[in-house]
């Protein structure tokens, strides 16, 4: 068990970060297209995962966001992925206000590829990386590099930036350490900055 403000427990939240930062490198540098199929809620980590993907379907029920604000903690990566995938004001809305938005929503923001029927969100996805394979592996893998080449020419220096702000600035203060007691106690935080 973790005490939360203790060492271990900041240790243990590095290492989180620092794995899941390591997992979504993993998704953007693949040698291949990433289809993401939403079978669920996304909230958080889950969200950016959605956002990471190259191509994500998801059936209109879905909900994504970061409600996680509202326990007084964000998700670094939506920070730097956001604002690059849509327009600044829905980028802030998403992952600050402790907000979440349905998948037709997240589509017109540009956050999944498409929200479809519950009855047919699977079976286009699944049109879709048919056409996907008989296209050229070569093309589709150096056009992929290139896309995510220039939307994140900066990746090591903005994540190490995001960490610093996130697990050394703001993940030991008082609001931080409060906002994870009050989720694990079911209880509304009580800040104090």
């Amino acid at each position: 068990a973790c005490l939360v403000g203790s060492e271990m427990c900041i240790r243990d939240r590095f290492l989180t970060v620092d794995l899941f930062h390591r997992v979504v490198r993993q998704v953007l540098t693949l040698p291949a297209v990433v289809v993401g199929l939403l079978n669920g809620h996304a909230f958080g980590a889950g969200c950016v995962l959605a956002a990471v993907c190259d191509f994500t379907f998801a059936p209109e029920g879905v909900r994504l966001g970061h409600p996680e604000v509202r326990y007084g903690h964000f998700t670094p990566l939506a920070m730097l992925l956001y604002p690059r995938l849509m327009p600044k004001n829905r980028a802030l809305y998403l992952a600050l206000s402790g907000e979440v938005v349905d998948a037709k929503t997240a589509a017109a923001w540009g956050l999944v590829a498409w929200a479809l029927p519950a009855d047919q969100w699977r079976t286009q996805a699944e049109r879709f990386v048919q056409h996907l394979t008989g296209m050229s592996t070569s093309v589709l893998h150096h056009g992929r590099r290139a896309f995510w080449a220039s939307v994140l020419s900066n990746w090591d220096e903005a994540v190490a930036a995001l960490e610093e702000i996130y697990l050394v600035q703001h993940a030991t203060t008082p609001d931080a350490r409060e906002g994870i007691r009050a989720w694990l106690e079911r209880r509304t935080p009580t800040w104090t900055e």
